[in-house]
């Protein structure tokens, strides 16, 4: 019985953990010129600070981590953490 019951294939999830994929540096630069409407990822300083904390909540929302936006914009974490 211990078996049987062990071979038996379940709907219910448990513990079980979906796997974020991980967004590449080339691929993450060009999701933040086509989402931010620039044309290199560190125009993105110069943007007034509405239009760019809207911009790096929408990077967040895609996936890409702190530490990718800031890698690539050239911000600091911290901005980009506090959005």
């Amino acid at each position: 019985m211990f078996k049987k019951f062990h071979e038996k294939k379940s709907s219910i999830n448990c513990l079980d953990i979906e796997e974020k994929r991980q967004i590449k540096d080339g691929e993450a630069a060009k999701m933040i010129k086509q989402i931010c409407q620039v044309s290199h990822c560190s125009d993105i300083q110069r943007m007034n600070i509405l239009e760019r904390d809207n911009c790096l909540r929408k990077l967040k929302e895609e996936g890409l981590s702190a530490r990718q936006i800031a890698r690539l914009t050239g911000l600091s974490r911290y901005i980009i953490t506090k959005t």
